[in-house]
């Protein structure tokens, strides 16, 4: 990463936000959330990190089905339980 520095740009902490209508906002949520699609056969599937177990459901109900063979959970953040806490099911 040392010789792309120059090309890097550094994200603000407060970046400016433009004015969304409602509608804006509730078709970005479904591009984002992807409310309205099924999981299909993957080899991996990435979920981004949460303190909350329940976020993992849909991928738990689709690992155990066999629909995707591995899961990568990135981040997540400090748990206020105090220690790291596995959904039921998850092995």
């Amino acid at each position: 990463m040392k010789g792309n520095k120059k090309h890097m740009t550094k994200t603000p902490k407060f970046p400016s936000v433009p004015d969304l209508t409602n509608e804006q906002i509730e078709e970005l949520t479904k591009e984002v959330f992807c409310n309205d699609q099924q999981i299909k056969n993957a080899d991996l599937i990435f979920v981004f990190g949460s303190t909350d177990p329940g976020a993992f459901q849909k991928t738990l109900d689709a690992y155990q089905k066999g629909i995707i063979k591995e899961i990568l959970i990135s981040g997540g953040g400090s748990h206020p339980w105090g220690k790291t806490r596995k959904l039921d099911g998850w092995k």
